[in-house]
Protein backbone atom coordinates (compact mmCIF):
# COMPACT_ATOMS: atom_id res chain seq x y z
CA UNK A 1 0.00 0.00 0.00
CA UNK A 2 2.94 2.35 0.62
CA UNK A 3 3.82 2.35 -3.06
CA UNK A 4 0.26 3.53 -3.78
CA UNK A 5 0.86 6.52 -1.50
CA UNK A 6 3.81 7.46 -3.69
CA UNK A 7 1.47 7.52 -6.68
CA UNK A 8 -0.82 10.03 -4.95
CA UNK A 9 0.60 13.13 -6.57
CA UNK A 10 -1.19 16.42 -7.40
CA UNK A 11 -3.15 16.58 -10.63
CA UNK A 12 -0.46 18.80 -12.20
CA UNK A 13 1.98 15.88 -12.11
CA UNK A 14 -0.43 13.54 -13.90
CA UNK A 15 -1.25 16.24 -16.43
CA UNK A 16 2.45 16.45 -17.34
CA UNK A 17 2.63 12.63 -17.22
CA UNK A 18 -0.21 12.38 -19.74
CA UNK A 19 1.01 15.00 -22.22
CA UNK A 20 4.45 13.36 -22.19
CA UNK A 21 2.88 10.01 -23.11
CA UNK A 22 0.96 11.60 -26.00
CA UNK A 23 3.95 13.55 -27.34
CA UNK A 24 6.24 10.50 -27.24
CA UNK A 25 3.49 8.38 -28.85
CA UNK A 26 3.31 10.87 -31.73
CA UNK A 27 7.07 11.07 -32.25
CA UNK A 28 7.81 7.35 -32.12
CA UNK A 29 4.69 6.55 -34.09
CA UNK A 30 5.75 8.90 -36.88
CA UNK A 31 9.37 7.71 -36.89
CA UNK A 32 8.42 4.01 -36.89
CA UNK A 33 7.12 4.16 -40.50
CA UNK A 34 9.31 6.95 -41.81
CA UNK A 35 12.13 4.87 -43.30
CA UNK A 36 9.83 2.61 -45.32
CA UNK A 37 7.82 5.64 -46.42
CA UNK A 38 10.91 7.48 -47.65
CA UNK A 39 12.21 4.47 -49.56
CA UNK A 40 9.04 2.87 -50.94
CA UNK A 41 6.80 5.88 -51.50
CA UNK A 42 9.13 8.79 -52.11
CA UNK A 43 11.74 6.69 -53.89
CA UNK A 44 14.82 7.57 -51.85
CA UNK A 45 17.75 5.22 -51.72
CA UNK A 46 18.38 3.38 -48.46
CA UNK A 47 21.46 5.48 -47.74
CA UNK A 48 19.63 8.79 -48.29
CA UNK A 49 16.73 7.70 -46.09
CA UNK A 50 19.11 6.57 -43.36
CA UNK A 51 21.00 9.88 -43.55
CA UNK A 52 17.81 11.93 -43.23
CA UNK A 53 16.48 9.87 -40.32
CA UNK A 54 19.85 9.95 -38.54
CA UNK A 55 20.09 13.72 -39.03
CA UNK A 56 16.50 14.15 -37.87
CA UNK A 57 17.19 12.06 -34.76
CA UNK A 58 20.23 14.15 -33.83
CA UNK A 59 18.40 17.43 -34.41
CA UNK A 60 15.62 16.26 -32.11
CA UNK A 61 18.15 16.48 -29.24
CA UNK A 62 21.08 18.74 -30.11
CA UNK A 63 19.39 22.19 -30.29
CA UNK A 64 16.96 21.65 -27.37
CA UNK A 65 19.01 23.99 -25.18
CA UNK A 66 17.77 26.91 -27.33
CA UNK A 67 14.16 26.35 -26.26
CA UNK A 68 15.28 25.85 -22.68
CA UNK A 69 17.21 29.13 -22.74
CA UNK A 70 14.23 31.01 -24.20
CA UNK A 71 12.01 29.50 -21.54
CA UNK A 72 14.35 30.52 -18.72
CA UNK A 73 15.05 34.02 -19.96
CA UNK A 74 12.01 35.26 -21.88
CA UNK A 75 8.95 33.03 -22.20
CA UNK A 76 8.48 30.89 -19.11
CA UNK A 77 7.70 27.16 -19.17
CA UNK A 78 3.98 27.42 -19.87
CA UNK A 79 4.17 29.74 -22.90
CA UNK A 80 7.08 27.74 -24.31
CA UNK A 81 5.08 24.54 -23.85
CA UNK A 82 2.13 26.00 -25.76
CA UNK A 83 4.35 27.25 -28.59
CA UNK A 84 6.09 23.87 -28.83
CA UNK A 85 2.83 21.90 -28.89
CA UNK A 86 1.44 24.19 -31.61
CA UNK A 87 4.55 23.89 -33.80
CA UNK A 88 4.63 20.11 -33.37
CA UNK A 89 0.99 19.93 -34.43
CA UNK A 90 1.77 22.05 -37.51
CA UNK A 91 4.81 19.88 -38.26
CA UNK A 92 2.90 16.60 -38.18
CA UNK A 93 0.06 18.17 -40.15
CA UNK A 94 2.58 19.33 -42.77
CA UNK A 95 3.98 15.81 -42.90
CA UNK A 96 0.48 14.61 -43.79
CA UNK A 97 -0.53 17.18 -46.41
CA UNK A 98 2.67 18.43 -48.08
CA UNK A 99 3.96 16.93 -51.30
CA UNK A 100 6.42 14.08 -51.14
CA UNK A 101 9.41 16.23 -52.09
CA UNK A 102 8.64 18.60 -49.18
CA UNK A 103 8.89 16.00 -46.41
CA UNK A 104 12.17 17.43 -45.09
CA UNK A 105 10.50 20.81 -44.57
CA UNK A 106 7.80 19.12 -42.48
CA UNK A 107 10.50 17.34 -40.48
CA UNK A 108 12.25 20.68 -39.89
CA UNK A 109 9.03 22.08 -38.40
CA UNK A 110 8.82 19.09 -36.08
CA UNK A 111 12.40 19.75 -34.97
CA UNK A 112 11.55 23.39 -34.21
CA UNK A 113 8.45 22.37 -32.26
CA UNK A 114 10.40 19.78 -30.31
CA UNK A 115 13.06 22.40 -29.53
CA UNK A 116 10.43 24.46 -27.68
CA UNK A 117 8.49 21.55 -26.18
CA UNK A 118 11.06 19.01 -25.03
CA UNK A 119 12.37 20.42 -21.75
CA UNK A 120 9.15 22.04 -20.56
CA UNK A 121 7.36 19.02 -19.03
CA UNK A 122 10.49 18.04 -17.09
CA UNK A 123 11.10 21.68 -16.05
CA UNK A 124 7.53 21.82 -14.71
CA UNK A 125 8.18 18.60 -12.81
CA UNK A 126 11.36 20.20 -11.48
CA UNK A 127 9.44 23.17 -10.12
CA UNK A 128 6.91 20.82 -8.58
CA UNK A 129 9.53 18.76 -6.74
CA UNK A 130 11.48 21.88 -5.75
CA UNK A 131 8.48 22.97 -3.69
CA UNK A 132 8.26 19.61 -1.95
CA UNK A 133 12.04 19.39 -1.43
CA UNK A 134 11.66 15.60 -1.35
CA UNK A 135 11.06 12.61 -3.59
CA UNK A 136 12.95 14.19 -6.52
CA UNK A 137 14.38 10.91 -7.80
CA UNK A 138 11.13 9.02 -7.16
CA UNK A 139 8.97 11.47 -9.09
CA UNK A 140 11.37 11.75 -12.04
CA UNK A 141 11.56 7.94 -12.21
CA UNK A 142 7.77 7.79 -12.51
CA UNK A 143 7.93 10.56 -15.12
CA UNK A 144 10.50 8.58 -17.10
CA UNK A 145 8.03 5.71 -17.15
CA UNK A 146 5.64 8.01 -19.04
CA UNK A 147 8.32 8.59 -21.69
CA UNK A 148 8.64 4.85 -22.21
CA UNK A 149 4.90 4.21 -22.19
CA UNK A 150 4.43 6.73 -24.99
CA UNK A 151 7.32 5.46 -27.07
CA UNK A 152 6.28 1.83 -26.61
CA UNK A 153 2.66 2.48 -27.60
CA UNK A 154 3.74 4.56 -30.60
CA UNK A 155 6.07 1.88 -31.95
CA UNK A 156 3.54 -0.87 -31.20
CA UNK A 157 0.27 0.62 -32.44
CA UNK A 158 1.07 2.98 -35.34
CA UNK A 159 2.74 0.31 -37.56
CA UNK A 160 -0.23 -1.98 -36.89
CA UNK A 161 -2.85 0.69 -37.55
CA UNK A 162 -1.25 2.09 -40.71
CA UNK A 163 0.97 0.79 -43.48
CA UNK A 164 3.63 2.99 -45.13
CA UNK A 165 1.24 3.67 -47.99
CA UNK A 166 -1.13 5.46 -45.62
CA UNK A 167 1.60 7.42 -43.86
CA UNK A 168 -0.41 10.63 -44.24
CA UNK A 169 -3.12 9.14 -42.05
CA UNK A 170 -0.55 8.22 -39.41
CA UNK A 171 0.84 11.77 -39.48
CA UNK A 172 -2.70 13.16 -39.15
CA UNK A 173 -3.21 11.04 -36.05
CA UNK A 174 0.02 12.46 -34.61
CA UNK A 175 -1.15 16.00 -35.43
CA UNK A 176 -4.43 15.27 -33.65
CA UNK A 177 -2.50 13.99 -30.64
CA UNK A 178 -0.56 17.26 -30.39
CA UNK A 179 -3.83 19.18 -30.81
CA UNK A 180 -5.11 17.34 -27.74
CA UNK A 181 -1.93 18.32 -25.85
CA UNK A 182 -2.33 21.95 -26.95
CA UNK A 183 -5.99 22.18 -25.93
CA UNK A 184 -5.34 20.39 -22.63
CA UNK A 185 -2.49 22.78 -21.83
CA UNK A 186 -4.60 25.85 -22.62
CA UNK A 187 -7.51 24.53 -20.54
CA UNK A 188 -5.27 24.05 -17.49
CA UNK A 189 -2.96 26.98 -18.17
CA UNK A 190 -3.55 28.81 -14.90
CA UNK A 191 -3.38 25.64 -12.80
CA UNK A 192 -0.03 24.44 -14.12
CA UNK A 193 2.89 25.44 -11.88
CA UNK A 194 5.46 27.46 -13.80
CA UNK A 195 6.92 30.89 -14.36
CA UNK A 196 4.75 33.62 -15.85
CA UNK A 197 5.98 36.40 -18.14
CA UNK A 198 4.34 39.58 -19.34
CA UNK A 199 3.00 39.86 -22.86
CA UNK A 200 5.42 41.62 -25.18
CA UNK A 201 4.48 42.20 -28.82
CA UNK A 202 8.05 42.94 -29.89
CA UNK A 203 9.27 39.72 -28.27
CA UNK A 204 6.76 37.63 -30.19
CA UNK A 205 7.69 39.34 -33.44
CA UNK A 206 11.33 38.39 -32.87
CA UNK A 207 10.20 34.91 -31.88
CA UNK A 208 8.36 34.50 -35.19
CA UNK A 209 11.52 35.47 -37.07
CA UNK A 210 13.54 33.01 -34.97
CA UNK A 211 11.14 30.16 -35.72
CA UNK A 212 11.37 30.87 -39.46
CA UNK A 213 15.18 31.05 -39.39
CA UNK A 214 15.48 27.84 -37.37
CA UNK A 215 13.13 26.02 -39.75
CA UNK A 216 15.28 27.10 -42.70
CA UNK A 217 18.50 26.04 -40.93
CA UNK A 218 17.09 22.65 -39.99
CA UNK A 219 15.74 22.18 -43.51
CA UNK A 220 19.21 22.85 -44.93
CA UNK A 221 20.75 20.48 -42.37
CA UNK A 222 18.37 17.68 -43.38
CA UNK A 223 19.18 18.11 -47.06
CA UNK A 224 22.91 18.91 -47.07
CA UNK A 225 25.31 16.84 -44.97
CA UNK A 226 28.11 19.42 -44.97
CA UNK A 227 25.74 22.12 -43.73
CA UNK A 228 24.54 19.80 -40.99
CA UNK A 229 28.10 19.20 -39.81
CA UNK A 230 28.94 22.92 -39.71
CA UNK A 231 25.64 23.82 -38.03
CA UNK A 232 26.03 21.07 -35.42
CA UNK A 233 29.51 22.29 -34.49
CA UNK A 234 28.19 25.84 -34.15
CA UNK A 235 25.33 24.65 -31.93
CA UNK A 236 27.77 22.80 -29.71
CA UNK A 237 30.02 25.87 -29.44
CA UNK A 238 27.05 28.10 -28.55
CA UNK A 239 25.78 25.66 -25.93
CA UNK A 240 29.24 25.37 -24.37
CA UNK A 241 29.67 29.15 -24.34
CA UNK A 242 26.34 29.70 -22.59
CA UNK A 243 27.22 27.00 -20.06
CA UNK A 244 30.56 28.68 -19.30
CA UNK A 245 28.82 32.03 -18.87
CA UNK A 246 26.36 30.49 -16.43
CA UNK A 247 29.21 28.76 -14.60
CA UNK A 248 30.87 32.13 -14.02
CA UNK A 249 27.59 33.59 -12.74
CA UNK A 250 27.35 31.00 -9.94
CA UNK A 251 28.83 31.55 -6.50
CA UNK A 252 32.07 29.70 -5.93
CA UNK A 253 30.50 27.03 -3.71
CA UNK A 254 27.80 26.36 -6.32
CA UNK A 255 30.21 26.05 -9.23
CA UNK A 256 31.22 22.63 -7.97
CA UNK A 257 27.67 21.48 -8.61
CA UNK A 258 27.85 22.55 -12.26
CA UNK A 259 31.23 20.87 -12.58
CA UNK A 260 29.61 17.73 -11.19
CA UNK A 261 26.94 18.06 -13.88
CA UNK A 262 29.69 17.95 -16.53
CA UNK A 263 31.31 14.91 -14.89
CA UNK A 264 27.99 13.07 -14.73
CA UNK A 265 27.28 13.99 -18.35
CA UNK A 266 30.62 12.47 -19.34
CA UNK A 267 29.78 9.37 -17.33
CA UNK A 268 26.34 9.21 -18.96
CA UNK A 269 28.08 9.39 -22.34
CA UNK A 270 30.10 6.31 -21.37
CA UNK A 271 26.78 4.62 -20.59
CA UNK A 272 24.88 5.74 -23.70
CA UNK A 273 27.53 4.79 -26.27
CA UNK A 274 27.47 1.04 -25.56
CA UNK A 275 23.72 1.30 -24.97
CA UNK A 276 23.22 1.88 -28.69
CA UNK A 277 23.92 -1.84 -28.95
CA UNK A 278 20.43 -2.86 -27.77
CA UNK A 279 18.97 -1.05 -30.77
CA UNK A 280 21.63 -2.35 -33.14
CA UNK A 281 23.56 -5.52 -32.38
CA UNK A 282 21.44 -6.88 -29.55
CA UNK A 283 18.31 -6.97 -31.71
CA UNK A 284 20.27 -8.77 -34.43
CA UNK A 285 21.72 -11.15 -31.86
CA UNK A 286 18.28 -11.85 -30.36
CA UNK A 287 16.69 -12.54 -33.72
CA UNK A 288 19.37 -14.82 -35.18
CA UNK A 289 21.10 -16.49 -32.24
CA UNK A 290 18.50 -16.79 -29.47
CA UNK A 291 16.25 -19.73 -28.70
CA UNK A 292 12.50 -19.52 -29.17
CA UNK A 293 11.42 -20.03 -25.56
CA UNK A 294 11.74 -18.16 -22.24
CA UNK A 295 11.26 -20.40 -19.21
CA UNK A 296 9.42 -22.89 -21.40
CA UNK A 297 7.07 -20.35 -23.03
CA UNK A 298 7.32 -20.04 -26.80
CA UNK A 299 8.04 -16.53 -28.09
CA UNK A 300 8.48 -14.76 -31.40
CA UNK A 301 11.62 -12.78 -32.32
CA UNK A 302 9.66 -9.49 -32.21
CA UNK A 303 9.04 -10.15 -28.51
CA UNK A 304 12.61 -9.14 -27.68
CA UNK A 305 11.91 -5.56 -28.76
CA UNK A 306 9.33 -5.29 -25.96
CA UNK A 307 11.69 -6.43 -23.21
CA UNK A 308 13.22 -3.00 -22.54
CA UNK A 309 9.88 -1.19 -21.99
CA UNK A 310 8.61 -4.26 -20.10
CA UNK A 311 11.41 -3.99 -17.54
CA UNK A 312 11.05 -0.19 -17.43
CA UNK A 313 7.37 -0.58 -16.49
CA UNK A 314 8.20 -3.16 -13.82
CA UNK A 315 11.23 -1.45 -12.31
CA UNK A 316 10.09 2.21 -12.35
CA UNK A 317 7.56 2.05 -9.49
CA UNK A 318 9.84 -0.29 -7.51
CA UNK A 319 12.80 2.08 -7.78
CA UNK A 320 10.57 5.09 -7.08
CA UNK A 321 9.38 3.47 -3.85
CA UNK A 322 12.93 2.45 -2.93
CA UNK A 323 14.21 6.03 -3.39
CA UNK A 324 11.29 7.35 -1.33
CA UNK A 325 11.90 4.84 1.44
CA UNK A 326 15.63 5.62 1.62
CA UNK A 327 15.00 9.36 1.62
CA UNK A 328 12.43 9.14 4.41
CA UNK A 329 14.89 7.08 6.44
CA UNK A 330 17.49 9.80 5.98
CA UNK A 331 19.77 7.52 3.94
CA UNK A 332 19.31 8.86 0.42
CA UNK A 333 21.79 7.43 -2.08
CA UNK A 334 23.92 10.13 -3.74
CA UNK A 335 23.28 10.69 -7.44
CA UNK A 336 26.91 9.88 -8.29
CA UNK A 337 26.54 6.45 -6.72
CA UNK A 338 23.34 5.83 -8.68
CA UNK A 339 25.06 6.78 -11.94
CA UNK A 340 27.95 4.43 -11.17
CA UNK A 341 25.55 1.61 -10.33
CA UNK A 342 23.81 2.33 -13.64
CA UNK A 343 27.03 1.82 -15.60
CA UNK A 344 27.76 -1.30 -13.57
CA UNK A 345 24.30 -2.63 -14.40
CA UNK A 346 24.85 -1.89 -18.11
CA UNK A 347 28.14 -3.80 -18.01
CA UNK A 348 26.47 -6.77 -16.32
CA UNK A 349 23.74 -6.74 -18.95
CA UNK A 350 26.27 -7.09 -21.73
CA UNK A 351 28.34 -9.55 -19.75
CA UNK A 352 25.42 -11.99 -19.74
CA UNK A 353 25.54 -12.28 -23.54
CA UNK A 354 29.03 -13.80 -23.92
CA UNK A 355 28.31 -15.82 -20.76
CA UNK A 356 25.20 -17.22 -22.43
CA UNK A 357 27.22 -18.05 -25.54
CA UNK A 358 29.87 -19.78 -23.41
CA UNK A 359 27.41 -21.86 -21.40
CA UNK A 360 24.98 -22.61 -24.23
CA UNK A 361 23.58 -26.13 -24.28
CA UNK A 362 22.45 -26.14 -27.90
CA UNK A 363 25.30 -25.42 -30.35
CA UNK A 364 22.91 -23.60 -32.70
CA UNK A 365 21.62 -20.86 -30.40
CA UNK A 366 21.84 -19.16 -27.01
CA UNK A 367 19.04 -19.58 -24.49
CA UNK A 368 16.65 -16.64 -24.62
CA UNK A 369 16.67 -16.59 -20.81
CA UNK A 370 20.10 -14.93 -20.92
CA UNK A 371 18.75 -12.15 -23.13
CA UNK A 372 15.70 -11.78 -20.89
CA UNK A 373 17.90 -10.99 -17.90
CA UNK A 374 20.34 -8.99 -20.02
CA UNK A 375 17.53 -6.57 -20.79
CA UNK A 376 16.73 -6.45 -17.07
CA UNK A 377 20.17 -5.09 -16.22
CA UNK A 378 20.18 -2.75 -19.24
CA UNK A 379 16.78 -1.32 -18.25
CA UNK A 380 17.94 -0.94 -14.65
CA UNK A 381 21.02 0.95 -15.83
CA UNK A 382 18.86 3.15 -18.04
CA UNK A 383 16.61 4.08 -15.11
CA UNK A 384 19.59 4.85 -12.89
CA UNK A 385 21.19 7.18 -15.45
CA UNK A 386 18.80 8.35 -18.16
CA UNK A 387 15.84 8.24 -15.80
CA UNK A 388 17.65 10.33 -13.19
CA UNK A 389 19.52 12.73 -15.48
CA UNK A 390 16.81 15.39 -15.28
CA UNK A 391 16.45 14.81 -11.53
CA UNK A 392 20.17 15.45 -11.25
CA UNK A 393 19.75 18.79 -13.05
CA UNK A 394 16.91 19.74 -10.69
CA UNK A 395 19.08 18.97 -7.68
CA UNK A 396 22.27 20.69 -8.82
CA UNK A 397 21.27 23.88 -10.65
CA UNK A 398 19.19 26.89 -9.68
CA UNK A 399 15.57 26.89 -10.78
CA UNK A 400 16.07 29.78 -13.21
CA UNK A 401 18.39 27.58 -15.29
CA UNK A 402 16.24 24.43 -15.45
CA UNK A 403 15.31 24.81 -19.12
CA UNK A 404 18.77 25.47 -20.52
CA UNK A 405 20.54 22.90 -18.33
CA UNK A 406 18.01 20.19 -19.17
CA UNK A 407 18.55 20.99 -22.84
CA UNK A 408 22.30 20.89 -22.24
CA UNK A 409 21.88 17.44 -20.67
CA UNK A 410 20.17 16.16 -23.82
CA UNK A 411 23.30 16.95 -25.87
CA UNK A 412 24.69 13.69 -24.49
CA UNK A 413 22.22 11.72 -26.62
CA UNK A 414 23.28 12.88 -30.13
CA UNK A 415 26.97 12.71 -29.18
CA UNK A 416 26.49 9.12 -28.00
CA UNK A 417 24.50 8.35 -31.16
CA UNK A 418 27.38 9.53 -33.35
CA UNK A 419 30.02 7.72 -31.31
CA UNK A 420 27.92 4.56 -31.18
CA UNK A 421 27.58 4.52 -34.96
CA UNK A 422 31.31 5.08 -35.43
CA UNK A 423 32.22 2.09 -33.27
CA UNK A 424 32.90 -1.20 -35.11
CA UNK A 425 29.68 -3.15 -34.51
CA UNK A 426 29.21 -6.85 -35.13
CA UNK A 427 27.46 -9.76 -33.49
CA UNK A 428 30.74 -10.82 -31.86
CA UNK A 429 31.47 -7.75 -29.75
CA UNK A 430 28.23 -7.11 -27.86
CA UNK A 431 30.05 -7.83 -24.61
CA UNK A 432 32.47 -4.91 -24.99
CA UNK A 433 31.13 -3.15 -21.90
CA UNK A 434 32.16 -6.05 -19.70
CA UNK A 435 35.83 -5.77 -20.66
CA UNK A 436 36.00 -2.16 -19.47
CA UNK A 437 33.66 -2.52 -16.49
CA UNK A 438 36.29 -1.58 -13.93
CA UNK A 439 37.20 1.55 -15.88
CA UNK A 440 33.59 2.60 -16.45
CA UNK A 441 32.73 2.84 -12.76
CA UNK A 442 35.63 5.11 -11.83
CA UNK A 443 34.74 8.70 -12.84
CA UNK A 444 32.17 9.66 -10.20
CA UNK A 445 33.44 7.33 -7.47
CA UNK A 446 36.71 9.26 -7.42
CA UNK A 447 35.01 12.64 -7.30
CA UNK A 448 34.10 13.94 -3.84
CA UNK A 449 30.50 15.08 -4.45
CA UNK A 450 29.12 18.34 -3.12
CA UNK A 451 25.97 18.39 -1.07
CA UNK A 452 22.84 18.20 -3.18
CA UNK A 453 20.11 20.82 -3.24
CA UNK A 454 16.81 19.59 -1.88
Amino acid sequence: MKILNLLKQPSAFYFVFLIEIIERFCYYGAISLLFVYLVNKIGMTNSDAERIISTFTILMFLPIFIGGFLSDSYLGEKKTLVIGAFLLMVGYLSLAILKKNEVTFALSLIVVGNLFFKTQPSALIGRFVAKKQKLTDSIFTLYYMAVNIGSFLGMLLIPRMFDPGSYSSAALLCAFGMLVVLLATLSRYKKIPGTLVNYNKKLYFYLLILVFCLAVLFYASLNYAIFFIIFSVLLFIVASSVFCKKLNSYAKKDRRKLILVLILMAQALIFFVPNWYPSLTLKYFSTHFAGGTIFGFEIRPAFFQTLNPFWIFILSPILAYFYSFREKQGHDIHITTKFSLGILSCGLGFLLLPAGAYFKINPEYVSANWIFFSYFFLALGELLISGLGLAMITRLVRSGDYGFMMGFWFIVTPVAFLMGNWLPISNTNVGMAAASLKFLTRPSLRFKPPALAG
